[in-house]
This record gives structure tokens, C-alpha cells and sequence, in this order.
């Protein structure tokens, strides 16, 4: 193999790992219930079950990731925060293969939700 053959290998395998990184890591935004008079542990209650129960049966590569459909999830509260009615709430979703963890920055007024991991 030539040194060419090799450079040209790495490259292409640089430019995949570069996209996939990119995937992961892209915000996935979703349409959120109107939140505003809510206080923190509902908002985490919500964001939990939202992802339970709309979010993870729409992204197959959680459900492949975590190696389930029924994995665990949790928010502490304690470590949510707000800036006026926009919310970052930590959720953690645990399953048989591994534990994701996302930042979703809920903006209660706009009705939006975006999970970041």
C-alpha cells in the first residue's frame, strides 16, 4: 500500500469520526407544554416524562445506545437553574449498556425543548 492509500484512509476515517461527533452532539429540539407557572419539580417531572414517553420512541439511537425501550430516568433538582422562563434541568437516562446524559434547556414561554448530550 502506498503512502497516499494510507493518507487518504485516515483522512476518511478523521472526516467520520468528525460527523458522528457532530451528530451527538447537535441539539435535538421538540415541541414542550406551556410551563410557566411551574415550579422546579414539576418541570423535571415533565422533562422526565417527556422523554419516556414521546422523545425516546422517535430517536432509535437512544433506544440502540441504551440497549432498551424501557430504560430508568431521573433529574435532580438540585442541580436545575433558571434564568426568567427558561429552564437547564440535567436529565440521566439509564440503560442496559449505558447511562446517557442530557442538558435540556426548556423555554417555557416558546413551548420548546432541546436535549443536549
Amino acid at each position: 500500500m502506498n503512502k497516499t492509500g494510507i493518507l487518504t484512509g485516515c483522512m476518511a476515517a478523521f472526516a467520520l469520526l468528525a460527523v458522528s461527533v457532530t451528530v451527538d452532539a447537535a441539539a435535538k429540539r421538540v415541541s414542550f407544554i406551556s410551563c410557566e407557572n411551574m415550579k422546579a419539580d414539576n418541570i423535571a417531572a415533565t422533562v422526565k416524562n417527556d422523554y419516556l414517553q414521546n422523545q425516546l420512541q422517535r430517536w432509535s439511537d437512544d433506544q440502540k445506545a441504551l440497549g432498551q425501550n424501557d430504560p430508568v430516568a431521573w433529574v435532580n433538582v438540585k442541580d436545575m437553574h433558571h434564568n426568567g422562563d427558561t429552564w437547564v434541568v440535567p436529565l440521566v437516562v439509564r440503560g442496559k449498556k449505558q447511562d446517557l446524559h442530557y442538558q435540556v434547556t426548556v423555554d417555557c414561554k416558546a413551548g420548546s425543548a432541546d436535549y443536549q448530550r
